[in-house]
């Protein structure tokens, strides 16, 4: 299935048939949150397939779409198949319009172009395009010239998108986009302003914890210091609430392989920072036992810088992925 198919949809419920002596599916598709690459894309279609009814399951990490064709007759519905989704650990939302699909163009009116009535024409006559209705624009969205124009164009997605009404309004000279605030963007916007106070919080624990490691090394080999120190007991506190971070990555490890069957990246997080804070936590408590005598290493500074840069580089990521789903749209 090409990736401009489902590059438009938000949600869509109708039959098909895969093949003649096939029995009849449903296609749902669905808003999902929280993929953030391919392992996503493939831990979030396994899980699916593995429910039975699902026939096929299509998933774009970049564009936060996943398209469910399942068995009509199976026990499976739209709201069965979101929390499924849910189950696997990611956040999905069924649309409230249903077929056709429904898009917003902004329409640039001016006095040596075409009036918007000739605009509406050129739209409703568009392939795949079944209605076409203009909106009052807002104070915020008519700006000086007040001559900007919504249009809500209703239209079959297996036709056309908004890219290609885009394409016919430039070629008839029209000036269109689209809005540049949708209520998809502004969901991705909540859920990176989430990322963005979870990875100032991280650094706000993981900075001074890298400070102590810096200003007190552990080098000095005297007998006084080979016991536990009070910076020790300040790494342990700090290193605590830094691992209180990792939580929700223990939760999608949990989900991912109870019901995906499959390892993804916040596995590999959650592994190794719980080795080595369980590991700092045994070298305190067998240093505090043998008062001293043996010291073993801790690895406290370590997991700090971890988990801070794994979340800078998650924050990067989908940041940059926004950017180019919106581009792509």
């Amino acid at each position: 299935m090409a990736m401009s198919t489902i590059a438009d949809a938000h949600h869509s419920r109708r039959p098909s048939l895969e093949a003649a002596n096939e029995p009849v599916v449903n296609v749902v598709r669905l808003r999902v949150y929280g993929m953030v690459c391919s392992s996503c894309e493939s831990a979030l279609a396994s899980g699916l397939e593995a429910v039975p009814g699902v026939r096929k399951v299509f998933a774009s990490s970049m564009l936060q779409l996943a398209e469910v064709h399942y068995a009509s007759g199976s026990a499976l519905s739209d709201d069965k198949i979101a929390e499924q989704i849910q189950l696997l650990g990611y956040q999905a939302e069924l649309s409230e319009e249903d077929e056709p699909s429904t898009a917003t163009l902004l329409v640039h009116e001016s006095s040596h172009g075409p009036s918007i009535d000739a605009v509406v024409e050129l739209v409703a006559v568009q392939p795949g395009v079944h209605q076409v209705r203009v909106r009052p624009s807002s104070p915020r969205q008519r700006g000086p010239s007040k001559k900007l124009h919504t249009l809500q164009v209703n239209y079959n997605l297996e036709v056309t998108g908004p890219r290609s009404l885009l394409r016919a309004l430039a070629d008839a000279g029209v000036q269109a986009s689209l809005p540049e605030r949708t209520p998809v963007h502004d969901r991705a916007r909540q859920h990176q302003r989430r990322r963005l106070v979870m990875l100032l919080m991280c650094a706000v624990a993981a900075t001074p914890t890298t400070l102590i490691e810096l200003a007190f090394p552990d080098i000095l080999h005297e007998p006084a210091y080979r016991a536990i120190m009070p910076r020790d007991w300040l790494m342990l506190e700090l290193g605590t609430i830094l691992q209180a971070f990792v939580w929700p990555f223990y939760v999608a490890t949990y989900r991912s392989l109870r019901y995906a069957r499959q390892v993804t990246m916040d596995a590999l997080l959650a592994l190794s920072t719980t080795v080595g804070y369980a590991f700092s936590v045994a070298g305190m408590i067998i240093t505090s036992a043998t008062l001293g005598d043996i010291r073993l290493t801790m690895f406290f500074e370590m997991n700090a810088m971890l988990i801070a840069f794994f979340m800078l580089g998650r924050y990067l990521h989908n940041a940059g992925k926004h950017k180019a789903a919106r581009a792509l749209a």
